[in-house]
């Protein structure tokens, strides 16, 4: 996790803090990068001639409430309920992206693409398959306004 002060150069966007600058790239799965705002941000660290930090998720800097999510790991037959993924769609597959940026193949259930709360069964876990036993649509909080919910 790193902490710092968003900046945006054109499409580039940076997390500062004092003189290092650390490039980000992705978006956080809750909320908006947006500039000015001092997040603590938690991700992939990528070293390289140019390191990078590929962003899981945000909150508000010293907001303790808000926590990493890891996906468990997963065994065939096992009920799984995971209180956030993002539904999308992807070359005609139904997918749940989960806060630490793992993916399952959802059956069952056709849902609309966005956040939901899902209770699911593992068939498969190379690649993680599950068929949908229930979801809940959900709105995320977003932590980009001062005094905003976590």
């Amino acid at each position: 996790m790193f902490s710092g002060r968003i900046r945006c150069a054109g499409c580039i966007v940076y997390l500062e803090q004092g003189d290092i600058s650390l490039r980000l790239i992705g978006q956080p799965f809750s909320g908006l990068l947006l500039p000015g705002q001092h997040l603590d941000i938690w991700g992939e660290y990528l070293p390289g001639k140019q390191p990078v930090f590929l962003v899981h998720d945000a909150r508000r800097a010293g907001d303790v409430l808000r926590q990493p999510q890891v996906m468990p790991l997963l065994r065939v037959g096992m009920d799984v309920l995971w209180p956030m993924v993002r539904v999308l769609y992807h070359a005609n597959e139904q997918l749940a992206l989960t806060p630490d940026g793992q993916i399952v193949v959802l059956y069952g259930e056709e849902l609309d693409q966005r956040h939901y709360a899902v209770e699911a069964k593992v068939i498969s876990v190379n690649p993680p398959v599950a068929v949908i036993l229930g979801a809940v649509p959900l709105t995320p909080l977003f932590w980009s306004a001062e005094g905003a919910p976590a």
